[in-house]
């Protein structure tokens, strides 16, 4: 880090994360990981940070988690791997999740990974899957779907 003049590093479980399993191993996967970068960051509190990983299929214990992470663990922020199972997060069933940020003034950082099996196909036709398109058009596609949801 120093030879790269890295003053501090933010740590966190990307895509696909824990949204790829079923619930209760997503949960546990989640609750272990984050326990583990908590433990990492401690042996480095002034050269790491990290953000949170939770299981939005589950989203009463995603917000659980968000909690203990944000008062137990010290991490304020959290990260969700964009679609879970093809859902986007404006649907209301996700929205403890946010009222737990909310609450324990946690970020949320809406991670990119490729568009949902709904939208996949013309992507894959033209090989824009990945970081090339696929990335910026689903996290684009989910940030104006939360941003509508609230305003409407």
């Amino acid at each position: 880090m120093d030879e790269l003049g890295i003053h501090k590093q933010v740590l966190s479980l990307t895509s696909p994360g824990v949204q790829v399993f079923e619930a209760a191993s997503a949960n546990s996967l989640a609750i272990e990981s984050n326990d583990e970068l908590a433990e990492a960051i401690a042996r480095f509190p002034a050269r790491l940070a990290g953000l949170a990983a939770v299981a939005p299929q589950d989203p009463a214990a995603a917000a659980k988690e968000i909690e203990r992470t944000s008062s137990k663990l010290g991490l304020h922020g959290v990260i969700i791997n964009s679609h879970t199972n093809g859902e986007y997060l404006d649907d209301e069933k996700y929205w403890d999740i946010f009222a737990a940020a909310e609450s324990a003034n946690a970020a949320i950082y809406l991670h990119p990974r490729t568009p949902s099996p709904e939208m996949l196909k013309p992507y894959l036709d033209r090989g824009l899957e990945q970081a090339i398109l696929g990335f910026g058009a689903d996290v684009a596609l989910h940030t104006l779907a939360l941003i509508t949801a609230v305003a409407t």
